[in-house]
This record gives structure tokens, C-alpha cells and sequence, in this order.
């Protein structure tokens, strides 16, 4: 009984597996597949058939290659059309992406990955690397992925960061982890967290944490520059300015005002928003 069950689990994660190499890699073949996910060739036939049979997994029967279905995306569609959080953001993302003319996203983590679950670009719309809605980044690399762990306790901290691998993608890439828990704390100390050209070297993030009614932080909201598309605004070491900062804690506190989180500052500024008068705002 014990082994059946150990036996459909393991199956389970290494359908996910599957679906997840599938998503990043383009028409790779049985063995390729089996070779990634570490697993013999004929459990991951039954895998893959199995799969396919869902309507999740397609193959090319001439090239003997699998790709995934666009049924999948049917799955991320509901997850997304349902949620209340990404509702909220959206009018103030286009107000951000419009302001800054860059990239504004949303974020939120899970497990060890960050994942945009809402993006607006109205004055750059060819970025280079098209990252849309569901596209998922190392969280010690993301602005997001930082701020969500800065927010957490730190025995959460201590105990994820033991198993996680800090694993280097540029020569800006923080792979030690004390100089990380440093970055950490740099987070807290001023309000935002930065990806400087860590996950790749021409793209550069700056975040800002989205609190609920209870101030726990739940998602983060953030600007990105792409250096081909945006330039580097001349300044390499501080690609945001002050404006841009400005505009990031304005959509900060209006999305985090939303879901119910009143500050006493935001509490006076929401009558602003309101279109009251001061006087009004006094009464």
C-alpha cells in the first residue's frame, strides 16, 4: 500500500517534470526528455502517452518529438481569470508602464521560481526576450523573488536558502549565500530590491512589495529595463531614476491600498484619489 502510493507520487512529480522541460525546450525527443528528468525511457513513454491522452501533450509522429498542448493554457487562463489580485493591479500597472515608459510587472513566488501573473508594456512592446504572463525566474535572480523572501521569517529564510542553489547566470549573479542574506536585509532597509543584471546581462529590475489587509507582503509589483530595448539611460550603476522610483511605490501602495492594506499615509493620499478636496480630506 505504502509503495503504491510512494510509487503514483513519484509519478506524479515526474509528469510535472515533463510538462515543465516540455514548456522550456522546443520538440525535444523520448530519450531527450527521459535524460532530464533523470528517468528510464519506458516510464516516461508511459508519461508522455499518458499525457497525451489529456489533451495535455502532443507528438509529432514523424519527427518522434512532443510539444505541449495548447490545452494547458486553459489551465492558466482560469488560475488567472480568477484572480482577484492581478484584477486589482491591472489599472494600476498600465498607470505605472505609462508613467515610466518601461516594463511594469507582477509578481508573486512559488516555490523556487518568481512568476509574472500580470504585465504591461504600452511603450515597449517588442521586448526582447517576450516574457509574458506565467514565464517563471530563479527567485534569487528576480526583484520579485527577493522581495517576497525578504518579507518571510527568517528560520523560513535560513531553511529554504539550505536546499535552494544559488546558481550563477551572470558575473553579477550573488552566489554566496551570507552576501545573500545581506541582499536581503539591504531589501528591508530601503523598500525595494533590485536584479542587476543577475538572471541576464542586458535586463535589470527594480521591486516593491504588495502587502494584504494584514501587511503581510503576498506579491510584488516591478519595473523592468531591457537594454536593447530601453537603452541603459546613461548611468549603468543607477538605471532607475528617483521618478521611476516614485512611480514604482505610487502603484505599490495603490495595489496594496486595494487589497485592503491602510497605512496611515495611504489612508489620507486615498481621498486624493477619490478627487477630494483637502478640506473634504480634513473633515
Amino acid at each position: 500500500m505504502h509503495e503504491e502510493s510512494a510509487d503514483n507520487v513519484e509519478s506524479v512529480v515526474r509528469s510535472w517534470n515533463v510538462l515543465t522541460y516540455l514548456a522550456e525546450n522546443a520538440n525535444p525527443t523520448l530519450t531527450e526528455i527521459a535524460r532530464n528528468i533523470e528517468a528510464p525511457k519506458s516510464s516516461t513513454l508511459r508519461i508522455l502517452n499518458t499525457l497525451i491522452n489529456l489533451g495535455l501533450v502532443s507528438q509529432d509522429p514523424d519527427k518522434k518529438t512532443y510539444s505541449i498542448d495548447y490545452r494547458v493554457l486553459n489551465l492558466s487562463y482560469h488560475v488567472l481569470r480568477r484572480s482577484v489580485l492581478r484584477k486589482q493591479a491591472n489599472p494600476y500597472l498600465y498607470e505605472l508602464a505609462d508613467a515610466s515608459r518601461l516594463i511594469a510587472c507582477l509578481g508573486v513566488v512559488s516555490g523556487p521560481v518568481a512568476i509574472t501573473i500580470d504585465k504591461v508594456s504600452l511603450h515597449s512592446p517588442l521586448s526582447v526576450h517576450q516574457d509574458e504572463i506565467g514565464a517563471t525566474v530563479p527567485v534569487h535572480v528576480s526583484s520579485v523573488g527577493k522581495v517576497l523572501l525578504a518579507y518571510q521569517p527568517e528560520g523560513f529564510v535560513n531553511e529554504f536558502l539550505q536546499e535552494y542553489p544559488l546558481t550563477k547566470f551572470t558575473d553579477k549573479t550573488i552566489c554566496d549565500r551570507e552576501a545573500y542574506l545581506k541582499e536581503l536585509q539591504r531589501v528591508r532597509e530601503r523598500g525595494y530590491a533590485i536584479n542587476e543584471w543577475e538572471w541576464r546581462h542586458d535586463t535589470v529590475s527594480i521591486a516593491m512589495p504588495v502587502r494584504n489587509y494584514a501587511g503581510e507582503v503576498i506579491a510584488a509589483v516591478a519595473l523592468s529595463r531591457e537594454t536593447a530595448v530601453h537603452g541603459d539611460d546613461g548611468n549603468r550603476d543607477e538605471p532607475f531614476s528617483q521618478d521611476h522610483l516614485d512611480a514604482l511605490k505610487r502603484a505599490a501602495e495603490r495595489i496594496s491600498f486595494s487589497c485592503g492594506y491602510h497605512s496611515a499615509e495611504m489612508l489620507i493620499d486615498s481621498a486624493v484619489w477619490r478627487g477630494r478636496s483637502d478640506g473634504e480630506t480634513r473633515r
